[in-house]
């Protein structure tokens, strides 16, 4: 009789040690699941980051054109506004473009994952 309360004992314990290694399978797996992504958030961050930084400087060069042109008096600098008007728009149209691309390449990255 006890050999037989040994060897259920047995099973029993090895059951519960194969429900353990299957959720402690599980639990890697989300683990993983979740480390990738945060890497993919820290990816998009960075992209963020950047973009905002290159926009930080372009605003404030935007800012420093904008209020040099206020100070302008005369109208035979009209050219110069013009010009530095017109290279704001090119500029600008830049700076949306890479939004734009930005924007879309963390889109696809995120609907990839």
């Amino acid at each position: 009789m006890p050999n037989y309360l040994s060897v259920v004992a047995y099973l029993t314990l090895e059951q519960k040690l194969e429900s353990l290694g299957q959720r402690w399978g599980r639990v890697c797996r989300a683990v993983e699941q979740r480390g990738a992504a945060l890497e993919r958030a820290v990816a998009l961050w960075a992209s963020f980051d950047s973009l905002h930084e290159r926009f930080s400087d372009w605003l404030s060069r935007s800012e420093t054109t904008m209020s040099q042109m206020k100070t302008v008096d005369n109208s035979s600098d009209m050219q110069l506004i013009t010009e530095q008007v017109r290279l704001l728009k090119v500029e600008t149209l830049h700076c949306n473009r890479q939004y734009d691309r930005t924007v879309a390449e963390n889109l696809d990255a995120s609907n990839s994952s």
